[in-house]
């Protein structure tokens, strides 16, 4: 939070800095003042150095938001406490880590995803509630993937799942992800790239 206040700080001076060498390059040039190339060479570095700056503080709040997000999954994978925004954000940046285009559908009432990797296309749906019956949304997963033309569908979820929802992902060629394989990857890839 810290690096991010610093970092909007910095570029709120940069602009006004940025205006202010704009306007005094432009009367310079009008009184075709001998200064001008110097000023003209100077305001360029100042712009490098700031972006540079801006782009390190960019790539330090990067990382701290990655390993807050390693320390929440190691720690004790109450995915549940995270909002559905948080969620879908972490999945697309698992499958996106895994080697996986993401689309973001952008309808927050199918909460899916879909992945193109090797010519294949896949639709991902996922459910943080902690419910055992997922038969309504392995059918709805089913719907969705022959809507966009997926070979598969994918649930991932995070409590357990009744015999019969298992059965109704066998019929509707849907696969499983459960909390503890959901760890693994996260586990696996996210602290892989990330550290």
């Amino acid at each position: 939070m810290m690096n991010k206040k610093i970092t909007q700080t910095v570029s709120f001076f940069s602009f006004i800095f940025w205006g202010l060498t704009f306007f005094y390059l432009i009367f310079l040039w009008t009184i075709n003042n001998q200064y001008f190339w110097h000023a003209l060479m100077y305001g360029i570095i100042f712009s490098v150095v700031i972006a540079l700056i801006l782009i390190a503080f960019k790539i330090k709040e990067t990382q701290d938001e990655h390993i807050k997000d390693i320390k929440f999954i190691q720690k004790d994978f109450k995915f549940s406490s995270l909002s559905y925004v948080r969620f879908e954000n972490l999945m697309i940046r698992l499958f996106g880590t895994m080697g996986y285009i993401v689309e973001d559908l952008g309808e927050e009432e199918t909460n899916g995803l879909i992945l193109y990797k090797n010519k294949k296309k896949i639709f991902v749906g996922f459910d943080k509630e902690e419910s055992t019956d997922k038969k309504e949304i392995i059918k709805n997963i089913a719907r969705q993937g022959k809507k966009n033309n997926c070979s598969k569908g994918i649930l991932i979820f995070i409590s357990d799942i009744s015999s019969e929802a298992k059965k109704q992902a066998k019929e509707s060629n849907v696969e499983l992800t459960d909390k503890k394989y959901l760890q693994e990857l996260l586990l696996s890839y996210l602290t892989e790239n990330w550290q």
